[in-house]
């Protein structure tokens, strides 16, 4: 069940100004556009958690990929679907939302999607969730930092409360390993003379029989 916290965050990002304000972001982020080029391969299949009206969308279809948006906003799905007529969109929670291991190559989780998530147990469990699907893809997410923490910051996003999770960099990498996530990269983004958040990439571990095959 999606808890108030959650709800407060889908009421901000449902209102017409934030909507539109979204699809008119269609800018990609020096770090995004690497970590694509890098871990997302051409024509890969890739499911955008929390996509909002589609921002990531467009240079993944440039690539080729198979893609599908979901997102708790029918608002921002309706835009989503507007801009990109051809791929395909799905109104739902994303921690409701249900898909078979290996059925995509990469999951993505941008923005401020899994910081949203509210407890911190309902966040774990999420990441432990994306791990027991994921097969043999790679997870992609960002999430907030912070000098201290971990903790639940209160903040105003867009006239609306909302209490985005922030932790050190350095504790978003264990909390992964601590799930069996490997983290083949991160990056710490500087954004307004302070370090705002971080992206991860991640994949299961190699266990250690796999490890040691030629």
């Amino acid at each position: 069940m999606t808890t108030g916290a959650e709800q407060a965050y889908i009421a901000a990002m449902s209102r017409e100004s934030v909507i539109q304000a979204y699809s008119q972001w269609t800018d990609v982020f020096v770090e995004e556009a690497l970590i694509i080029s890098r871990y997302v391969r051409n024509g890969a299949r890739v499911l955008d958690l929390g996509c909002g009206s589609g921002r990531m969308a467009g240079p993944l279809l440039k690539r080729g990929c198979t893609y599908l948006g979901v997102d708790a906003s029918d608002g921002m799905i309706s835009a989503a679907q507007s801009l990109h007529p051809d791929l395909s969109f799905v109104t739902e929670n994303i921690v409701d939302y249900t898909y078979g291991a290996g059925d995509y190559d990469a999951v993505l989780l941008m923005h401020n999607v899994i910081d949203s998530l509210y407890p911190y147990g309902r966040r774990r469990a999420f990441l432990a969730s994306c791990y027991e699907r994921l097969g043999d893809g790679i997870l992609i997410f960002s999430s907030h930092l912070a000098d201290t923490g971990p903790a639940y910051v209160a903040e105003d996003y867009h006239g609306v409360t909302v209490h985005n999770f922030r932790a050190p960099h350095g504790w978003h990498i264990t909390e992964l390993e601590e799930l069996g996530y490997q983290v083949l990269m991160s990056i710490q983004c500087e954004r307004s003379n302070r370090y705002d958040w971080s992206y991860f990439v991640a994949q299961h571990r190699l266990s250690a029989d796999v490890a040691r095959q030629p």
